[in-house]
């Protein structure tokens, strides 16, 4: 998976960059895959949305305490 971030930087102009590939688990049983995949995704994601958090909008409370 290769994530990939655009964000705004003016009026016409944009920013993009594009992130060291992450390397998915693929073997083992279906909830402990997406539970350790979604954790390598959202450690990359949650620099970006910290940084510019103004380009984000959140409709599910991914961060919530269990």
């Amino acid at each position: 998976l290769i994530p990939s971030f655009i964000w705004k930087k003016d009026k016409y102009n944009h920013f993009q960059i594009v992130e060291k590939p992450i390397d998915l688990i693929r073997e083992g049983d279906k909830e402990t895959l997406i539970n350790k995949n979604m954790e390598k995704v959202l450690e990359v994601m949650e620099k970006y949305i910290r940084d510019n958090i103004s380009e984000w909008e959140m409709f599910h409370d991914i961060w919530s305490e269990k």
